[in-house]
């Protein structure tokens, strides 16, 4: 297990446990900042600890002996190790223990025997003779690459080879070596690590570009038995023993002017009047075995021949040109003739170390998406959400070259910007706030909005499920009532269904420039639902660290289209520095009342509902026979429709119920609750039906949507210890909570949106 990993487990349990984590819970601060500042010492190894809390920008991360404020890094880290020295015991000791591997290929034909220093990982299969290698692509493995190539690209495959592993420990002992014979490669990728739940090779917080090699043998076999530690691995380039471990890491792993750093995405065809060149995709990674099985018949190309990869970047001004030649794809009319793309692999001082070459090639596949998982390390390093481009392409050729080539413009002197991308974000890699995609705006038009259009900025989240299908998420609020009454309670129930609609989309940059638009026609709405979101590991639209309730609307329509313009929009985002002027700007021109809404401005510069507008609790009444008089509850903290709100009607009646859950604290105020959910398990005669309505309130205490569900019978009930780590907990402590679970099954189902009143406890 991972150092990186202990973070995350460490943390949530340190979060869940009682542990004092006020400031963190004031600010979102993942848990691994929790366990950091827990045990400064445990994580100070190389500044990885530092490194995390200055990230994040937790304050006062090393109060202890011997440190303040204005210590230095390496004040801090001096002060960590001399303590650990005291404090901290290893089972095994760095110069005994295997810190490193070294690759020997041998018997190769079109190769020359060699030894690689710089390979990170080694994994045995469980299946004898098979075994992967992973590392940070480097300039001392250009022969490697090379080797690779022929079994990449078209010609003659060479012939098996064998390949040796040693495991050595800090002092340069062969501790152990594994012998493979008659060998051949099957796979290779490379690709982008940025999941927090790993410890990089470079033993720092961020991401990095690796390789990852698969090997397949017909034997091996260990050999364990070194009496003394023989070349190379004593006084390896006059640096000592590898028990010099400072010494040895700068060895073993590349130096930043000598791996990849970034890509270089080039497109070239008949139609692309200009070579179009990019430096921003962060994220690249071939799509399947980059080396291509045996064909499957001679009448069928298998699918494993057709080159295909993926290109991942933050929405932003530069693409333009190729957001508008993509949509030429997707839009009606004439398909583009297709194009050839170079992805030039990057190292530190500006070199092509190796370029994947795609030709023929057309996109398949495009969206844009709204990454929220805290988990992934980030293309901005700045811990929000972010909205990326997702571009497939499928190409009818492919080519891999290693030729070490000088790089050009924008990569010459590409060091510094690569460097400081991956500490804090430069500009020159990530396109700044005023340059990317920030937040949407989204328009509604035609059907019932035909003489009066509807244009929202409020909804945080879109997902694109089809080429005509997407949901969108939000904090169901104030500002939505037309969207509520014209759409939503239409759809949900039996009766006049809303006319086909339009939605259009402006995905918007900081400055408030349009970058892409998305224009769906013919709508309809087939799915609503109302949650809690309560993950620990999703950022929250309203960028707090407290469960939120959201909503989830599911359109499909008949027509797409997509078009790249540099319009201005009525933005939120213009005049980001005043938002008060930017949120008045922006209501004037949505012609909301700033006495029916309030609105906030998030440090992105996205507009959010404010706790009073937008929907913080539900009230819950049940009425039936059971239940005389009637019963309020207003303690359940989580309520979830579980079937599709709307219903297909030539289903027969069994699969047209309703079941919705809600969720709670086991408290006093629902004993009357509970002596009729025990009718369920005790003999007797059961409990009769009753009547649901689930009334979600705002801040201010108005009812925005009133869920009604007919003639219900409970059909769960289940206390729970919640004892889980990734969610946050109803009580709002730092340990575990006692929770019900309650089930309902229900005839009939009404989606009330019309205009809410306040009443006690809310007002």
């Amino acid at each position: 297990m991972t150092r990186y990993f202990l973070a995350i487990i460490l943390s949530l349990i340190f979060v869940f446990s009682g542990f004092t984590i006020s400031d963190v819970l004031a600010t979102q601060y993942p848990g691994i900042v929790v366990a950091v500042e827990a045990d400064p010492y445990y994580w100070s190894e190389n500044g990885f600890g530092l490194e995390i809390v200055e990230e994040y920008g937790a304050p006062n991360p090393y109060l202890t002996s011997g440190v303040t404020d204005s210590s230095t890094p390496k004040e801090i880290m001096d002060a960590f190790r001399e303590n650990a020295n005291a404090t901290i015991t290893s089972p095994a000791d760095d110069s005994d223990r295997v810190i490193s591997i070294i690759v020997h290929i041998a018997n190769a034909e079109f190769f020359d025997d060699e030894s690689f220093y710089t390979f990170s990982s080694y994994v045995s299969s469980e299946t004898s003779g098979q075994f992967t290698l992973e590392s940070l692509p480097s300039k001392d493995k250009e022969s490697f690459y090379d080797f690779i190539s022929r079994f990449v690209n078209p010609g003659k495959i060479p012939d098996p080879f064998d390949v040796g592993i040693d495991l050595v420990t800090g002092d340069g002992t062969i501790l152990q070596r594994i012998q493979y014979f008659d060998c051949k490669i099957t796979n290779f990728q490379i690709y982008r690590m940025e999941n927090e739940l790993n410890l990089l090779f470079l033993e720092k917080f961020g991401w990095e570009i690796r390789d990852h090699t698969e090997f397949e043998c017909e034997s091996n076999f260990l050999i364990s038995d070194f009496s003394s530690p023989p070349d190379p691995y004593v006084n390896i380039h006059g640096i000592g023993a590898l028990g010099n471990q400072t010494a040895a890491k700068q060895y073993y792993i590349p130096k930043d002017d000598d791996r990849v750093l970034a890509y270089g995405v080039s497109l070239i065809g008949s139609e692309i009047p200009e070579e179009l060149s990019f430096h921003d995709f962060p994220k690249f990674s071939p799509i399947g075995s980059s080396i291509p099985e045996e064909l499957g018949g001679a009448n069928k190309v298998p699918d494993s021949l057709i080159p295909k990869f993926y290109l991942e970047g933050l929405v932003s001004k530069d693409k333009k040109p190729l957001y508008e030649y993509i949509a030429r794809y997707f839009n009606p009319g004439k398909t583009p003739e297709p194009f050839d793309v170079n992805v030039d692999h990057i190292t530190g001082d500006g070199t092509i170390l190796i370029t994947f070459q795609y030709f023929d090639c057309q996109p398949t596949t495009f969206y844009t998406y709204g990454l929220a998982n805290m988990g992934v390390f980030h293309f901005t390093s700045n811990h929000n959400t972010e909205i990326r481009d997702h571009i497939e392409f499928e190409c009818d050729g492919f080519h891999f070259t290693t030729q070490l080539n000088e790089g050009f413009s924008p990569y010459v002197n590409l060091k510094e910007a690569t460097l400081s991308y991956i500490t804090n974000g430069s500009a020159n890699t990530v396109p700044s706030d005023n340059d990317r995609v920030m937040d949407y705006v989204v328009h509604f038009t035609d059907g019932d909005f035909a003489d009066s259009p509807l244009t929202l900025p409020t909804f945080s989240r879109l997902d694109q499920t089809g080429i005509t299908s997407f949901d969108l998420g939000s904090l169901p609020s104030k500002e939505k009532e037309r969207f509520y009454k014209l759409l939503v309670g239409p759809s949900v129930d039996p009766g006049r269904v809303p006319l086909p609609f339009d939605v259009q989309f402006d995905l918007v940059a900081g400055d408030g420039d349009i970058i892409i638009k998305y224009d769906y026609s013919d709508c309809k709405v087939i799915d609503y639902r109302q949650f809690l979101m309560e993950n620990l590991l999703v950022f929250k639209f309203d960028y707090g660290f407290t469960p939120e309730i959201r909503d989830r609307t599911s359109f499909d329509c008949n027509g797409f289209n997509m078009e790249s313009n540099f319009e201005k929009t009525i933005s939120p985002f213009v005049n980001i520095e005043k938002p008060e002027q930017a949120i008045k700007n922006t209501l004037d021109s949505l012609n909301i009342s700033s006495d029916l809404v309030g609105f906030n401005q998030t440090s992105e510069g996205t507009i959010i509902p404010t706790q009073d507008s937008r929907v913080t609790s539900f009230m819950v009444h049940l009425t039936g026979r059971d239940i005389p008089d009637g019963m309020t509850i207003n303690t359940y903290s989580s309520f979830i429709p579980v079937t599709p709100t709307i219903v297909d009607e030539s289903l027969i009646a069994s699969d047209k119920r309703h079941e919705f859950i809600l969720r709670s604290l086991v408290s006093t105020d629902k004993v009357e609750f509970y002596e009729i959910a025990a009718k369920i398990f005790n003999p007797g005669k059961s409990p009769e039906p009753i009547d649901v309505q689930v009334n979600a309130v705002t801040g201010d205490g108005t009812i925005l949507q009133s869920w009604q569900y007919f003639d219900c019978e409970i059909i769960e009930f289940t206390p729970q210890d919640d004892e889980s780590l990734l969610t946050m907990k109803y009580h709002g402590k730092a340990n575990g909570e006692i929770r019900e679970l309650s089930k309902f099954s229900c005839d009939g189902f009404h989606l009330n949106v019309e205009d809410g009143e306040s009443f006690s406890p809310y007002v």
